[in-house]
């Protein structure tokens, strides 16, 4: 009897130490990139003082442990690197800030951006029939959009297109699916009640129904009708107006419509606060 208590202390024991043993063994592991503010290569340099400001990754290098798995989720993505060359990666770096980065305050990136920022020659969504490796992609820890040669390339309208796409890109697929921005509640709060229902109007009448009672688009249809937009919705809709209209259309076109504009202004003001130039996509 005492040899088999013996034996199940043993066994228990080993099964313990082989337990702590595993947990110390990912976590040394999940650790791959040692930063160095003095580096002599420029784009290392670059990608630790990044770290170092923001205490968030900025990765030129990217592998699948670095967006593949968002905890218990598989990310159903592939995203391809760019050409390990310096002078390569040194004008994607220029270009990501150009289209991205610039755009925002060092105050957004710090409370705003996701831990990972993610620059690569093509992401391609595995789950998709027709995927367009230039779709950029998020994720609860991550944002990654495309940098390659032919980004490097556009010009023109060509390139204020995927300027805009990236961006409103980065608000629906990283900021709003994770809650990641504080609004102030007045933006929702006369509205709040709507969202996500229906509206009782149909026909030509339906959009000024809708800027009436605050809303910049109401379009969203189904089979028994029209219906207010989500919250979520609402946001890309008011976002997307703001980018495309210059401010002298959209204070003369929301001067009819109280609510609207006021929401527009909380928006506005928030956005200005906190670090974003939404102008500079238009």
């Amino acid at each position: 009897m005492k040899k088999q208590y013996l034996l199940l202390i043993c066994g228990l024991f080993v099964c313990f130490s082989c337990s702590k043993e595993a947990k110390i063994t990912v976590e040394l592991e999940s650790y791959t990139r040692a930063y160095d503010v003095n580096s002599s290569d420029p784009v290392w340099k670059y990608v630790s003082q990044y770290f170092e400001d923001n205490d968030k990754t900025y990765i030129t290098d990217a592998d699948s442990s670095d967006y593949r798995y968002n905890f218990q989720n598989k990310n159903e993505i592939i995203i391809y690197p760019p050409v390990q060359e310096q002078d390569y990666i040194l004008k994607s770096i220029e270009l990501s800030e150009k289209i991205f980065m610039n755009l925002y305050s060092d105050n957004f990136k710090k409370n705003y951006f996701p831990y990972s920022l993610i620059i690569a020659d093509s992401i391609i969504n595995t789950e998709s029939s027709r995927p367009d490796p230039l779709e950029p992609k998020g994720s609860r820890s991550f944002f990654a959009f495309t940098t390659n040669k032919k980004v490097q390339d556009m010009l023109g309208v060509e390139l204020k297109s995927y300027v805009t796409t990236v961006n409103l890109a980065f608000f629906s697929e990283y900021i709003l699916p994770n809650s990641r921005l504080d609004l102030p509640f007045a933006y929702y709060e006369q509205c709040e009640l709507l969202f996500g229902t229906k509206a009782d109007v149909d026909g030509i009448q339906e959009q000024s129904y809708g800027h009436e009672r605050g809303f910049i688009k109401i379009s969203s249809r189904d089979y028994d009708g029209t219906n207010f937009p989500s919250k979520n919705d609402d946001f890309k809709n008011m976002i997307t107006y703001m980018i495309e209209n210059d401010d002298k259309t959209i204070n003369d076109f929301m001067s009819a419509y109280p609510i609207l504009k006021d929401r527009y202004e909380i928006l506005k003001n928030f956005f200005e606060t906190e670090g974003f130039d939404y102008k500079a996509l238009r």
